[in-house]
């Protein structure tokens, strides 16, 4: 285990739902084995890092049936080509909508790309998916309404991003957010994340701390701890342990995390941290981390370990887009 300390410019520290009630998650069962083309897809998922965005419904919109759908992504095509050819500097891009069919929940996810001649990488890509959780919270006179699609992936340009989310909330209604992930947030996706069946990582686990804005202090600013795989399932060992023998639920059949559990793993990480650099890390802002499963950062931005890694790690997010619009 190694840690190091400095002083770099810092980023925002996520303070929104740091007090959130929720006392267990689902931890999502190991990757069923994915077929070709669910591997092709999630493959080419997992070599981008991606910002995470809620999205409200898109209203006055229907999508019962695959031709209802094929319409949206027309629809929606010509208002991102509209949209752009109001912005002079994104003149002569191209628009394509598809569907993602590997990352399914009740509808499949809707790929926005905008593409530019000459250019390998996208301009700026936008991928709408949707969550059980969030539509069973639908009212049934509104379901039949609209659409809700509350977890947004965007990578590229921020310009195009925000035009695009902009046209849709001024015809659907549909407002969307980035807020960045919490503290709570952090620390749930790290302790659920730390060890996972099925996920082969041979980099060593990194977690980037950093002294809360609400702490003024002119010198340290930031500790970075690096564990070895091996480091890091020896913690989440012990942390089961230490559960199990208190009654708790954990990785176990039910496939729940508690609460206590999450708080047991960093105490135990905290201290390993400490003992290493001589800092009390639990006061700290955990600010980024590289896990198997993914590296996450706290301004809301995460990239998927693998291919495998992708389905658990919605998972997760598809929780927070619930909780996000019925905290």
């Amino acid at each position: 285990m190694s840690a190091a300390a400095s002083t770099p410019q810092r980023r925002r520290s996520a303070n929104l739902a740091a007090f959130s009630t929720v006392r267990s998650r689902k931890v999502a069962p190991p990757q069923a084995r994915l077929n070709d083309q669910e591997l092709r897809e999630m493959t080419e998922l997992a070599m981008h890092t991606w910002r995470v965005l809620f999205m409200a419904p898109l209203w006055s919109v229907t999508i019962a049936n695959a031709r209802q759908f094929e319409t949206l992504l027309l629809k929606l095509k010509k208002l991102v080509k509209a949209t752009l050819e109001e912005m002079p500097e994104h003149t002569g891009l191209k628009v394509s909508a598809s569907s993602l069919t590997s990352i399914a929940e009740v509808v499949p996810a809707i790929r926005l790309t905008v593409t530019a001649a000459g250019r390998r990488a996208p301009v700026a890509e936008l991928l709408l998916c949707s969550a059980e959780t969030v539509l069973r919270s639908l009212p049934d006179e509104c379901a039949a309404e609209c659409v809700w699609l509350p977890l947004v992936l965007a990578r590229g340009s921020g310009p195009v991003r925000d035009a695009v989310l902009a046209r849709l909330r001024s015809v659907y209604g549909s407002a969307a957010v980035a807020p960045g992930f919490s503290q709570d947030d952090m620390r749930w996706m790290a302790s659920m994340w730390a060890a996972r069946p099925g996920i082969t990582f041979d980099g060593d686990v990194t977690l980037d701390y950093a002294t809360p804005q609400s702490v003024s202090t002119a010198g340290l600013r930031s500790v970075n701890i690096r564990l070895s795989g091996e480091d890091m399932g020896l913690i989440h060992a012990r942390r089961v342990m230490t559960v199990d023998m208190r009654g708790g639920s954990v990785h176990g059949t039910n496939q729940i995390m508690t609460r206590e559990a999450m708080h047991t793993f960093h105490r135990v990480l905290a201290k390993v941290g400490e003992d290493a650099v001589g800092l009390p890390l639990s006061a700290f802002d955990l600010q980024s981390f590289v896990l198997p499963l993914a590296k996450v950062y706290s301004d809301g931005r995460i990239k998927f370990g693998s291919a495998e890694a992708v389905s658990p790690c919605l998972t997760f997010l598809r929780q927070l887009s619930a909780e996000f619009f019925d905290p």
